[in-house]
Order: C-alpha cells, then sequence, then structure tokens
C-alpha cells in the first residue's frame, strides 16, 4: 500500500469540567462571608461538646450516689430529709479511707472494683469527647487562618511594593544580582515566618490573628525604613558604608579605653 490512514479517537483528551460541588465547601473558595459563617457554626458546635462533657461527667462523678456500699443509720434517706427541719438536721463529716477500713474484705473488693469501672468509663468518655473536639478546633483553625489569610494577602502586596520600589530606588549597581539577592532573602525570610506562624495556629499554639499577622508585622517597619532611606537618597545597599561605620565605632571605643 502507498499510504494508511489511521484514524484515533480524541474523546478522551478533551477538557472536562470538575464539579464545582466537590470544592463548595474548601477553605480557599470561600468569601469572607461564607468563611464567617462556618466560623460561627463551629464555635457553637464546639461549645456544644464541652457543655455536653460537662453535664455527662457531672452526672457520672458529682451527681452519683455516694452511699452505694456504706449503709449507716445517720444516713438518713431522702423521704425522711423532706421531713425535718434544717436545724434538726446534723451535718457529719466523712472520711474516706475510714469509712473503706470499716468495710468488711468482700465489701472492699467491690468497691475497689466498682471505682476501676467509674474511672474507666470516665476515662473513656473523656477520650472520645477530647478527640471529637480537637478534630473540631482543627477544622476551626483553618477557616480562621483563611479569613486572616484573605487581609494578609492583600496588604502584602502593598507592603511588597513598598519593599520593592525603594530597593530599585537604594541599589545603584546594575544588573539583576544584587536586588534579586535581596528580593528573594526578603522572600525567603516572608515565606518562613508565614509558614511557622500557620503552623502554630494549626496545632493551637498562637491566636490566629498572631499567627497569620506577624509576618506582615515584621516587614511592614522594613518597608517604611526602606521607603524612608530612598526619600532621602541614603545608599544604605553600599558595602563601603559599613565599613566607615564600623571603623568610626571600633575608633571610638579605642578613645574611650584610653580615658580609661
Amino acid at each position: 500500500f502507498e499510504y494508511q490512514d489511521l484514524i484515533i479517537e480524541m474523546t478522551g483528551f478533551g477538557l472536562n469540567r470538575t464539579d464545582e460541588n466537590l470544592f463548595r465547601n474548601a477553605y480557599s473558595m470561600l468569601n469572607i462571608g461564607q468563611l464567617h459563617h462556618f466560623e460561627d457554626s463551629l464555635i457553637n458546635d464546639v461549645d456544644t461538646v464541652l457543655s455536653d462533657f460537662h453535664n455527662m461527667m457531672e452526672k457520672a462523678l458529682v451527681s452519683k450516689p455516694k452511699k452505694m456500699l456504706i449503709t449507716r443509720n445517720r444516713i438518713l434517706p431522702d423521704s425522711v430529709k423532706r421531713t425535718m427541719a434544717p436545724e434538726d438536721m446534723e451535718i457529719v463529716r466523712l472520711h474516706v479511707d475510714t469509712l473503706f477500713a470499716h468495710l468488711s474484705k468482700l465489701e472492699q473488693r467491690r468497691a475497689i472494683t466498682q471505682a476501676i469501672n467509674y474511672a474507666r468509663s470516665s476515662k473513656s468518655v473523656t477520650k472520645s469527647n477530647v478527640g471529637t473536639n480537637e478534630w473540631k478546633i482543627s477544622k476551626l483553625r483553618r477557616y480562621q487562618i483563611e479569613i486572616q489569610r484573605k487581609y494578609t494577602l492583600s496588604l502584602l502586596c502593598l507592603i511588597f511594593f513598598f519593599i520593592g520600589a525603594p530597593l530599585g530606588a537604594i541599589i545603584r549597581k546594575g544588573g539583576l544580582g544584587m536586588p534579586v539577592i535581596i528580593s528573594v532573602l526578603l522572600f525567603l525570610i516572608y515565606y518562613v515566618i508565614s509558614m511557622t506562624g500557620e503552623k502554630f495556629v494549626r496545632e493551637d499554639i498562637l491566636h490566629p490573628f498572631v499567627g497569620m499577622w506577624i509576618s506582615t508585622f515584621i516587614l511592614i517597619p522594613i518597608s517604611i525604613l526602606l521607603t524612608y532611606k530612598a526619600a532621602n537618597d541614603s545608599v544604605i545597599m553600599n558595602i563601603e558604608t559599613y565599613f566607615i561605620w564600623a571603623k568610626n565605632f571600633w575608633q571610638k571605643v579605642q578613645k574611650l579605653q584610653r580615658r580609661r
């Protein structure tokens, strides 16, 4: 044959849009109003979990009857207490070890077994509630991080403008070497501090506002300083200037030593 026609089906290479519902509740896809809505809902969920856990432990530990194994004539039932006047009631201080010593061997074993069962039940309930609460708090921190990121990234564009423009005016050497090094260095400082603050927020070490704004608060004085130096035509990027400062400082130190 002189030629051959190959028919290749290209339908599989078409662009298929992903369903937007899969990313509807993603942190970075929500606006400020939606993020605040999820934040309020999660805060209410955390408060509900803590309140339910407190009530549960209150019923399990505080409200549980204390005289299940100890029967004494001076411990009156509730029906008798209602018919008595308050001045006729006698308050008797009971010591746990003393009461435990008065029990028989069988009652002591029963008391210890029952106390262990109560402790294990309380531990299980506590671990379950702690896991649920930590998961909800970690999810809450994600939304709070995104809320703060919306503002920090907007302000960061302005801050980097006031860093980049003065750098271009201050650095007088030609080429791209020194400007690129200074710019990359400042960006790395911002990135490391920003990632560290975000990690501390996710681990619930820092408040979301502090963790997400700490890098911005560090860059603001740098941008102000660079803008001020550029407006005054300073040569802070000239290495010879620092040598002169160091030489003058060393001469002052030597003069002070001679006076002594």
